[in-house]
């Protein structure tokens, strides 16, 4: 476990188009040509928190951690589904993801809320209107034009077009992925073990 104490900032800005935007912090991780897009979106996501968060014991997690507990196949990438989501939050604690249903102002809100979010999309289906095989990338913020994201296969920042990114979205069921910090069952916990202590028990 590794303790953050100087905090990076949770916000940068970048040019797209010409115009200066205010993004989500996100430390951008380059993935290997294999369908390993999630694993490599959740680290980014764990990178931000350690990053970001002060006085928080965020686990030390490489890519093969993360990889082993996803049950990501190179060949054929990761199973998303509420099993694996439980699989991952067992080594990511107190870090803890969650599947939703998104749509444009749950982007507002995580960004507003300062959460970088994992969005599932049809990048084929962007490209050549053809479905393909699903991908993810963190979402970093937006314009009224584009969608920008730090996608691991494209680069950082990496900007697309909002209507047509919604659409390839849409294909793939609008899921994203959303990661909280438990800060408060840390406090709790901690708690539970003094008392414990000054009984002779256990921690």
């Amino acid at each position: 476990m590794e303790l953050s104490s100087i905090p990076v900032p949770k916000l940068a800005q970048v040019e797209i188009g010409g115009v200066v935007v205010d993004v989500l912090n996100v430390p951008f991780i380059q993935q290997p040509p294999q369908m390993l897009c999630f694993p490599y979106s959740v680290s980014m996501v764990i990178e931000f928190f350690r990053q970001t968060e002060t006085g928080v014991n965020i686990p030390s997690l490489t890519l093969g951690d993360l990889i082993r507990a996803l049950n990501t196949d190179p060949e054929r990438g990761t199973v998303l589904s509420k099993t694996t989501i439980k699989k991952l939050n067992e080594v990511t604690y107190p870090i803890e993801f969650a599947i939703y249903h998104g749509n444009l102002g749950k982007l507002d809100e995580c960004f507003e809320k300062r959460i970088p979010p994992i969005l599932i999309f049809n990048s084929m289906y962007y490209i050549y209107s053809m479905e393909g095989p699903a991908h993810a990338t963190v979402y970093v913020g937006r314009t009224e034009t584009k969608i920008i994201t730090n996608n691991p296969w494209m680069g950082k920042s990496y900007p697309y077009d909002l209507e047509r990114f919604l659409e390839a979205w849409e294909v793939e069921g609008n899921k994203m992925v959303i990661a909280r910090l438990r800060k408060e069952k840390r406090i709790e916990d901690a708690r539970l073990n003094k008392y414990v202590d000054l009984f002779g028990g256990e921690e």
